[in-house]
């Protein structure tokens, strides 16, 4: 699995390379996690949070990071513009597993911290053709329907609403 934007990518690597680890360890520890998980394919609008190996949570890792979510927009570089919630579908997958990743550790898992503060792209902003103002409505949409929360026997009116407030970032 290649990241969509090689650059980011390897600014990341060369954020979080260590001094015994090459430009390229990361991405690849990110793949070798995803061939294992999820047989090489993470699919866009989905999201898998990885823990950072040993070697670069130590003291130079600018932002004391344990962890590194990976969120994909797209198959491969292209304009997805016309996904009319694949930004909103993103996030709240992501805010599901950083709540799974938080409840896990509770219960215990070695060397991982909480997630507490979060660094993120633009998703499916540049090649992806999103615009920056509807990117971030529907991110924001997803963490007030996320907090919100739904009731345990979900119906179609409990989700109505929701619904015409994602169509209405298709007008961004």
């Amino acid at each position: 699995m290649h990241f969509v934007f090689p650059r980011f990518d390897l600014e990341l690597s060369r954020s979080f390379k260590s001094t015994t680890s090459h430009i390229w360890s990361l991405t690849d520890h990110c793949q070798t996690y995803i061939h294992d998980n999820w047989y090489g394919f993470v699919p866009p609008g989905s999201c898998t949070i990885i823990p950072l190996p040993e070697d670069v949570r130590g003291p130079q890792n600018p932002w004391h990071a344990t962890s590194l979510a990976i969120l994909p927009t797209m198959h491969t570089p292209e304009n997805v513009s016309w996904h009319k919630d694949l930004v909103y579908n993103a996030m709240w997958t992501f805010l599901v597993e950083a709540q799974r990743w938080n409840r896990q550790l509770n219960v215990g898992k070695d060397g991982a911290s909480t997630i507490r503060t979060v660094l993120m792209t633009g998703l499916g902003t540049g090649q992806g053709g999103i615009s920056g103002k509807r990117c971030a409505q529907q991110m924001v949409l997803a963490v007030k329907h996320f907090q919100q929360g739904l009731p345990k026997n979900i119906r179609w009116e409990d989700v109505r609403q929701r619904n015409v407030e994602i169509e209405r970032t298709m007008e961004m």
